[in-house]
């Protein structure tokens, strides 16, 4: 005969450094959307249109034949 042990579901303590971190950072980035308008992005770099860049000013070179 084969008997199934089943585990008793043990429940986690929170961790108190981590949910105090998230919560500091919800902060902030409240604070920051309250004072810009909108949420900032740091990952991503912000290319301003208006500086001239050679990339602009390439020739598509693809209808002439060699």
């Amino acid at each position: 005969m084969k008997f199934i042990i089943m585990k008793m579901k043990t429940k986690k303590k929170p961790d108190i450094m981590f949910e105090a971190l998230k919560r500091v950072r919800k902060e902030n980035r409240e604070r920051e959307i309250e004072m810009y308008g909108r949420p900032i992005n740091y990952h991503k770099i912000y290319k301003n249109k208006k500086i001239y860049s050679r990339k602009n000013q390439r020739i598509d070179f693809s209808f002439i034949s060699f």
